[in-house]
């Protein structure tokens, strides 16, 4: 069941996610939604679980103009959950800046090494925390937790205010790598 963890450079996986549109659903592969430009891709367990992933991605969605500003142009959130879920959920939260990306089958999240065994406390198999950096389709930089961390409550690394510190930090570092 294990997966390699995609690593720094690697191509983004070919994988797919699926939306409802209307009374269809659309299939559109990872290439076509983050193969151009810089985005944020970040991965919950999934959506209504608790106030931690809300009160994450409200970080996020606060400080999108910082974003913006480092040259992301899109912050998506991905879990193991429907279209239908995943757009209740964000309309419930407000999460309205944000883009969601339904991994329904947990293909995206075991193709990137992200797949964790929920199976004994009856929740299957779920994406664990993560925020990825991808330009051009293209890995550039993941922050995970720890595994040995619970993923229902645990985001230190992955939260905003930590992306954002090491983007500041580093950004004189960062902009010269994102050329390469």
């Amino acid at each position: 069941m294990a997966h390699r963890m995609l690593r720094l450079g690697e191509d983004i996986p070919e994988t797919s996610f699926f939306f409802k549109e209307g009374v269809n659903y659309i299939s559109r592969s990872s290439r076509e939604v983050l193969g151009e430009g810089l985005c944020l891709v970040l991965g919950i367990p999934g959506a209504f679980w608790s106030d931690y992933p809300s009160s994450m991605l409200g970080g996020y969605q606060f400080n999108q103009q910082k974003f913006k500003d480092f040259g992301f142009s899109e912050i998506f959130v991905t879990a193991v959950n429907d279209s239908h879920v995943l757009n209740a959920w964000a309309k419930d939260q407000g999460l309205t800046s944000l883009k969601f990306l339904p991994d329904g089958n947990g293909d995206w999240a075991k193709s990137i090494g992200m797949l964790v065994d929920f199976t004994s406390e009856g929740f299957g198999f779920r994406s664990h925390r993560y925020a990825m950096i991808v330009e051009g389709g293209k890995l550039k930089k993941l922050f995970y937790e720890d595994f040995s961390h619970d993923p229902h409550t645990c985001f230190t690394e992955t939260n905003a205010e930590s992306v954002l510190g090491f983007l500041e930090k580093n950004q004189e570092s960062w902009m010269q790598f994102r050329k390469k």
